[in-house]
């Protein structure tokens, strides 16, 4: 098989003057070369000067205090750069000791992690380049990752590792106070569907540990009835944890009982005083149902205090795999300080869940602009606070709201952010009583916009669509 280039590395000095070339091949090898100045090469290093890979951005790295990552190839460099990080190498990687005066280029440096590769080599160099820095750099640490027999960062990254884990263990790698850590390795995602086959399909799977996702819609658009739904779904597989905040003590209980009867709520009150046997049935069905699910539910009473302490020390006694927060904005302290404390409230459940590997699901409201037409992410209270902590963002819309309840059995799904998988519009059929979603077809679906065009036509209101 003929070698083929498959990507060249330069090396400059801190003019911008090119030094030398590091070219890789497939199949995989490599060699240096050094220009001749008559516009080709010369494939040797001997009697030139040599520098760390990246050397102006590793200067400007240091300068800007920021952490400073050693590996041992240019693959892995431009891996960590790719997640904006500042990192460096040398040319023939493990296999080159590092001359003392090599120090010189990391003075002022306030911190410097040495990743190696997965074999003795690595370890033998990682160790090396340690102890040299440590004459010039107060907090170096060497970073050990879970990866395969002479694998790297970049194998890391590939198998499923997040930025937001590999930041989780450096901080942690320094917290520490150890000289080296090992960062545990990379649990596979567990997915676990929203009940609804479409949107399962286009976030591949569903929902996934670690990960949030934000259900936005204006008052009456079925937020709470989604999630009523996912939950029912969901803790058929694994335990819930369901804050329902909103509603009064005893409701969603209430709500998920007439769900599976398939009732509304209030003929679901009616069960349970009615003496007609076929009704007391399905009553005790339902309750004997709902038992049979992992489902907590969390019921704020009227007047209880639930502060943001006691809902993130919730989330980590129970050993749910599924948090629905059914909303945020009742939660103690929400509103305090003209709501300046919001994004700390936000980020400490988002960390939160991305260590316990949980998946969270806010229920957040759409503020007043969203009225009478399909909601935008620019709708979400406090857009930029659950826009970053969301992987996937699903807003609803009711575009027959008004007219009659034959018609106005369409919601529209629309995922405006979506981490695993297209951005799209979904449109579900949906019953106003029970508030269940189901699938619809495309027919169903011209059919109710023809009907709300007849129905708007009927009372000179113009057209529905």
């Amino acid at each position: 098989m003929a070698e083929e280039i498959s990507a060249v590395y330069p090396y400059y000095d801190l003019n911008g003057e090119l030094l030398y070339e590091v070219v890789r091949y497939e199949p995989k090898r490599f060699r240096q070369r050094v220009p001749d100045g008559q516009g080709g090469w010369v494939y040797s290093l001997g009697g030139i000067k040599r520098v760390p890979y990246r050397l102006i951005e590793l200067i400007n790295g240091i300068s800007a205090g920021e952490t400073i990552f050693i590996v041992e190839g240019e693959k892995d460099v431009e891996t960590l750069r790719s997640y904006g990080y500042t990192a460096t190498t040398s040319a023939q990687g493990a296999g080159w000791r590092w001359p003392d005066d090599w120090v010189n280029y990391f003075v002022g440096a306030h911190q410097v992690v040495v990743i190696p590769d997965n074999d003795q080599p690595g370890r033998d160099a990682a160790k090396r380049r340690a102890e040299l820095l440590s004459s010039v750099v107060n907090r170096v640490r060497i970073l050990y990752l879970p990866v395969g027999d002479g694998e790297d960062v970049t194998d890391w990254f590939n198998n499923g590792g997040t930025k937001e884990e590999f930041d989780r263990h450096i901080r942690r790698l320094f917290a520490s106070g150890t000289e080296a850590s090992e960062i545990p390795p990379t649990p596979k995602k567990k997915r676990i569907g929203y009940g609804i086959e479409s949107l399962d399909s286009v976030t591949k799977g569903g929902m996934r540990n670690g990960e949030a996702t934000v259900i936005a819609g204006i008052t009456g658009t079925g937020k709470t009835g989604l999630v009523d739904q996912i939950a029912l779904c969901a803790s058929l597989e694994t335990r819930v944890l369901y804050f329902a905040l909103e509603m009064k003590a005893g409701r969603t209980r209430d709500r998920l009982l007439a769900k599976l009867i398939n009732v509304s709520p209030d003929e679901c009150e009616q069960y349970v005083h009615s003496s007609d046997p076929e009704d007391q049935r399905a009553y005790k069905d339902a309750v004997r149902r709902l038992a049979l699910r992992d489902l907590w539910l969390y019921e704020k009473k009227v007047g209880e205090r639930f502060s943001i302490d006691d809902l993130c020390a919730e989330i980590v006694t129970c050993d749910a795999e599924i948090i629905i927060l059914d909303q945020l904005s009742y939660v103690d302290g929400w509103d305090d300080y003209g709501g300046n404390n919001r994004p700390g409230m936000i980020r400490r459940i988002v960390d939160l869940i991305n260590e316990t590997g949980k998946h969270i699901i806010f229920v957040v409201q759409c503020n007043r602009l969203a009225y009478g037409k399909r909601p935008t992410m620019a709708n979400i209270a406090d857009t930029a606070l659950f826009e970053r902590a969301a992987d996937v963002v699903i807003l609803l819309h009711r575009p027959y709201r008004g007219t009659s309840p034959e018609i106005d059995r369409l919601i529209e799904v629309q995922v405006a952010k979506n981490r695993n998988g297209p951005e799209c519009l979904l449109r579900l059929g949906w019953t106003g009583e029970t508030m269940m979603y189901s699938e619809i077809t495309d027919t169903e679906v011209l059919e109710l916009s023809q009907k709300a065009k007849e129905f708007a036509k009927s009372i000179n209101f113009g057209d529905a669509s």
